[in-house]
């Protein structure tokens, strides 16, 4: 597994710096805005729960339809990973728009980081799904992808909300 990480350094490092182009244009974009609505959205605590497993089974579905992806075709996940990429930055934007910058901030960016590295690592995993399938790195990988999603989701519903209510 050590090995798949190594090996990848570079196309990993390109493809979260890929992720991440749209939402910093966006940030950009937000400095020439001037609606703030301040209107900041926290999950009840009665529903955290399911929010929890709804965003969790949510970002592993999307993660399965990535991997699967390639087994049609090896650009197929890389599409796919720029279109979460796309929507993270119109949720981004949005985010920013209505609640300013350091709420947004302090809400979308710390589970961001493991659910955009998670994300990536299933990408990569669909780009070589058709030559490595028998690959028994490739399942755990995607196992310690799977528990970085659903820390993720975790993070965001329990952690990052948290972070939003202090402001």
């Amino acid at each position: 597994m050590i090995q798949f990480f190594r090996d990848n350094k570079k196309e990993q490092i390109r493809l979260y710096l890929l992720f991440w182009v749209f939402p910093f244009v966006m940030f950009l974009f937000s400095f020439m805005s001037k609606n703030s609505l301040n209107d900041k959205t926290i999950i009840s605590e009665s529903d955290k729960i399911y929010s929890f497993l709804k965003i969790a089974f949510n970002n592993l579905w999307v993660c399965l339809l990535i991997v699967f992806s390639g087994t049609l075709s090896r650009y197929l996940p890389l599409l796919l990973y720029s279109y979460n990429s796309l929507s993270f930055s119109i949720i981004f934007l949005i985010s920013l728009q209505q609640n300013g910058k350091i709420f947004t901030l302090l809400t979308l960016l710390p589970h961001s980081f493991f659910e955009v590295y998670g994300l990536l690592l299933f990408t990569s995993i669909g780009i070589r799904i058709k030559s490595n399938y028998k690959n028994r790195q490739i399942y755990c990988i995607a196992i310690f992808s799977g528990i970085l999603i659903i820390f993720a989701a975790f993070v965001e519903v329990f952690i990052s909300q948290a972070f939003g209510g202090i402001i």
